[in-house]
């Protein structure tokens, strides 16, 4: 998993020119992101690579579904990059609660899981966007750009993967 980190890094900044200029929510705070991921390692670098951006500021992270509810709840985010996979709680599931107090959050799971059916529920519990982390190096700025502008994004793995199983 770490050289599949470092290896994105150089990714990451290609991908961020895609992030083109935002409607930021509060100019003077900027677009404030939620982390939710049990990987540790995986939190700190979607982090470096958000703070990049200075309208991106991430306010908080979490290790777990339950942990990530009470963060949303206590700081309200714009935007929560949740994983599916965690202890205690998933994230489809976590998903549903955040949105129950948080309405106007928008989700953009970030996860290793590229099942369609899973992204299908993923985006019934209320996702407006489902990132495969194979595809985060090219794809996060994108992912983020189209969320926040309240539009739905699949990565293109998982497109490939929805377009075989159709054809």
């Amino acid at each position: 998993m770490l050289g599949f980190l470092q290896e994105d890094c150089l990714r990451f900044s290609q991908s961020q020119m895609l992030f083109r200029s935002l409607t930021v929510m509060d100019t003077d705070l900027g677009i404030r992101i939620l982390i939710v991921d049990d990987y540790g390692p995986w939190r700190r670098f979607i982090s470096t690579a958000l703070h990049t951006n200075p309208h991106l500021r991430v306010v908080g992270e979490a290790p777990d579904g339950f942990a990530a509810i009470d963060k949303a709840a206590e700081l309200q985010p714009d935007l929560v990059l949740l994983d599916i996979e965690m202890p205690k709680l998933n994230g489809i599931e976590a998903a549903r609660k955040i949105l129950q107090s948080s309405p106007q959050c928008k989700i953009l799971f970030v996860s290793t899981e590229q099942s369609p059916e899973v992204a299908s529920e993923a985006f019934r519990a209320g996702g407006l966007g489902y990132l495969a982390k194979p595809d985060a190096g090219n794809e996060l700025f994108l992912a983020l750009e189209t969320v926040l502008q309240g539009r739905r994004f699949a990565s293109s793995s998982l497109n490939q993967r929805w377009n075989s199983k159709t054809a």
